[in-house]
């Protein structure tokens, strides 16, 4: 039928065909290695064409936009995407944000960001004691928790609300 050198001049051509469709993990590496975000952003936007909703694709590309200070741009991609550490990568996002607009003066960016991570500190369900002082320090950055004591155990009235709020089985007493 073929002679044996058109057959494998097919097969490989065949390889690379599919290498282009299917690129694999080879070349989401690269991607992940190179330094030309640019390129990157356009082989990933390509890649999710082919692949939507791909939870690694998602987060490379919101790394990304990042990493040229595209962070609304980041921010949206992050919120297709679900996961512990897409959360973290969410929260870093915001609260990143939220302080690089407060710092430059920017009123309404920082009002947006504001309006987030307070959402999200509030929304936290601290599992150990140093998630609670995180908790409680952004709480206290965001000046959403002032230092007046009050008789329960030392702690602030702020504390105490937001212990009930995120610990509702809990009460004070």
């Amino acid at each position: 039928l073929l002679p044996r050198g058109a057959l494998v001049g097919l097969g490989g051509v065949c390889l690379v065909v599919l290498a282009i469709v299917f690129p694999g993990e080879g070349l989401v590496r690269l991607i992940e290695r190179t330094g030309n975000h640019a390129l990157a952003i356009d082989y990933l936007q390509n890649l999710l064409r082919l692949h939507p909703g791909d939870a690694r694709l998602l987060t490379l590309l919101a790394e990304r936009y990042l990493a040229i200070g595209e962070v609304r741009r980041a921010w949206e991609v992050l919120q297709q995407v679900a996961g512990p550490q897409v959360e973290a990568l969410r929260e870093r996002v915001a609260v990143a944000s939220w302080r690089a607009a407060r710092d430059a003066g920017q009123t309404q960016e920082a009002a947006y960001w504001h309006a987030i991570v307070l959402e999200r500190a509030l929304s936290r369900r601290p599992a150990s004691a140093a998630e609670w002082i995180g908790t409680l320090e952004l709480l206290h950055e965001r000046n959403q928790i002032k230092a007046t004591a009050v008789p329960y155990k030392g702690t602030s009235a702020a504390m105490t609300d937001l212990a009930a709020t995120l610990l509702p089985e809990v009460s004070p007493g």
